[in-house]
């Protein structure tokens, strides 16, 4: 089996993951739980989530971030959350998820805390979010995907240490606190699932 030194990033393991199971499905989210947006359940196959992960490390690239940056991400619990993880993990950028339903003290302080580039909501948030005047706030939709060299140009190694994420929670003086994660953990949390076993008829 892979190891996770092999694998190196999120972004990486994700790409040879396509590769192979390409048909196979990778993310679905129920009709009960897409009702408020969607007609339907939504699905992306490892072939349908890289096509629409690389328009969006386009659209990421264009927007001139570079490695070590952080963009905080407004999806709610939407498949965009990993769809963006990826995108933003393959030019070594990290995400920071937020919770809508924060209090405007709490958002400001996690947006400003984290020192974040770039925000990007649902339509739905952006007036409140770039209400609070701390960062550029775009939606999804905004991002210019139609450069195709940006990919190659912007893909980036990364060492396993590198910051994936940085997670907000609430903390015993009465803000957030933030918990970095690197590639490695995601790695080593998903190498560890996938040797429980048992997980699906596709096992191998």
């Amino acid at each position: 089996m892979i190891t996770v030194e092999e694998l190196g990033s999120l972004y990486h393991a994700f790409e040879l993951t396509a590769k192979r199971y390409g048909s196979r499905p990778f993310l679905r989210a129920p009709a009960l739980s897409t009702k408020e947006y969607a007609d339907d359940a939504i699905e992306y196959s490892y072939d349908s989530a890289k096509a629409r992960v690389d328009e969006l490390i386009r659209g990421y690239a264009a927007e001139d971030l570079r490695r070590g940056d952080r963009v905080v991400i407004a999806f709610d619990s939407r498949l965009q959350n990993y769809l963006h993880l990826l995108a933003l993990n393959a030019l070594g950028v990290s995400i920071v998820p937020l919770n809508s339903s924060a209090t405007a003290e709490e958002l400001g302080h996690i947006i400003s805390h984290s020192d974040s580039r770039l925000l990007v909501s649902l339509p739905k948030y952006r007036e409140r979010l770039a209400g609070l005047e701390i960062c550029d706030v775009i939606t999804e939709e905004s991002l210019n995907t139609s450069f195709e060299q940006l990919i190659l140009e912007n893909v980036t190694e990364h060492s396993l240490s590198s910051e994936a994420a940085l997670l907000y929670t609430s903390g015993t003086t009465g803000k957030p606190k933030g918990c970095i994660l690197s590639n490695e953990y995601f790695l080593a949390i998903g190498c560890w699932y996938i040797g429980l076993g048992d997980i699906c008829q596709l096992d191998e």
